[in-house]
């Protein structure tokens, strides 16, 4: 059995290529084809939280409640074991392949020890790993990530920083270099996210192109993650200096429905710097951008250096009284209706699952983002491997030795 690890890159259409497969699950498994669920039902993000080094401080382990590393330790056995019966149960079906697709792979696994740590997980599972990177033109990269840093309140909140071109999130040389010493050079397989090199345009045609994935009986899929436009930014850059993503390293409550509020509201083309700022920024990966040409792509050019979509000079943006009341009216709705939907797949998924140890991770990942102690209970909970009546039993006793204790003392 082989396995296709799609990392990314951020901002190359992950999201919708990802739904995708999970839309087409049934379909595909009818080619032999699996698209995961153990690392996560759209978005493989159990890959990169696994792999993670221990001393980084990543909202995945907030998300989670694994703060603690005895915590993280566990999940990660629970996990590795979930991963390994699924891999078991879909050769038992005549399954071939196994697609695994997570853009933080991309960009949080910044160290070699942590690429090692995931193909320590899937290389016993598997007989060949292959994986697949698409790469972007570097100044429409940070253009894009720059919406999706104001979308999550997160430090960078420029377009463009001078350390860029050392930082292998956008120097491709140093990304692929790193994962070809883990992985190997013949395992590694770029392509370019550019509609004039993509097959038909489209990323998801193309990487079932490339992958032999036959598409004529599967369900299409809406492009997701859309930019927010240039009204939206503007918003966000003054609202974010009041309502930060994190509080005491937790996630901010207050924040829920947001970005659903935002990206109802402000989808559409977002602004963009002057065009002499992108093209000085993308000269910068000159010398990156052949050695990976000339070792990946048989020294054919990788981008096409098209500038003109730039302004000459940034726009100037206004955001109408009116505008505001219909921002606040919208963060009302979505906050309510984000948190009955939510509710909704909850239920639906303990519903769907026997398995203790599951419903009480579900509970704990729906938790965790508000009630941060209660989430922290729920996942001890559920990697705990005892039944429910001896975790009350267990408490039971503590609080009876407790009682004992004290008593002895006053005597």
């Amino acid at each position: 059995m082989k396995a296709i690890l799609h990392i990314g890159t951020e901002k190359t259409g992950t999201t919708s290529l990802q739904h995708f497969f999970s839309n087409n699950r049934h379909v595909l498994s009818q080619q032999g084809i699996l698209y995961a669920r153990a690392p996560g039902e759209d978005n493989h993000l159990k890959l990169y939280t696994y792999a993670l080094d221990d001393d980084k401080q990543d909202d995945a382990y907030i998300y989670r409640g694994l703060q603690e590393l005895s915590k993280r330790q566990q999940w990660r056995e629970t996990f590795q074991n979930e991963l390994k019966q699924e891999i078991k149960q879909a050769a038992q079906q005549g399954i071939h392949t196994v697609i695994f697709s997570n853009e933080h792979c991309h960009s949080r696994l910044t160290r070699e020890e942590e690429i090692q740590r995931l193909k320590d997980l899937l290389e016993p599972l598997f007989s060949e790993i292959t994986v697949s990177v698409y790469l972007r033109r570097q100044d429409q990269l940070a253009v894009s990530l720059y919406s999706t840093k104001l979308k999550y309140n997160e430090p960078r909140q420029d377009y463009f920083y001078p350390e860029d071109p050392q930082d292998a999130f956008f120097n491709y040389a140093l990304l692929l270099e790193k994962w070809s010493k883990v992985f190997g050079y013949t395992h590694i397989e770029p392509a370019i996210f550019c509609p004039t090199k993509l097959a038909k345009g489209d990323l998801i045609y193309d990487f079932c192109q490339r992958y032999e994935i036959d598409t004529q009986l599967c369900r299409q899929t809406l492009v997701q993650n859309e930019s927010l436009n240039a009204k939206g930014q503007h918003f966000l850059q003054q609202f974010n200096q009041f309502l930060p993503m994190y509080v005491d390293n937790q996630l901010n409550p207050a924040r829920f429905g947001v970005l659903e509020a935002m990206e109802a509201l402000f989808s559409g083309p977002a602004a963009l710097p002057p065009r002499a700022e992108a093209l000085a920024y993308y000269q910068q990966f000159a010398e990156s951008n052949t050695r990976v040409a000339d070792t990946w792509f048989g020294g054919h050019a990788m981008f096409t250096l098209d500038f003109a979509r730039y302004p000459e000079q940034p726009p100037q943006v206004n955001i109408s009284e009116s505008e505001l009341i219909a921002i606040a009216a919208q963060l009302w709705l979505q906050q309510k209706s984000q948190r009955q939907q939510a509710e909704s797949d909850l239920l639906t998924q303990l519903q769907q699952s026997s398995n203790e140890q599951v419903r009480y991770q579900k509970l704990a990942e729906y938790f965790a983002p508000s009630h941060h102690d209660l989430g922290k209970f729920l996942m001890d909970c559920a990697l705990d491997k005892r039944s429910l009546t001896d975790k009350i039993s267990h408490k039971i006793r503590r609080a009876e030795s407790k009682a004992t204790s004290i008593s002895q003392h006053r005597l």
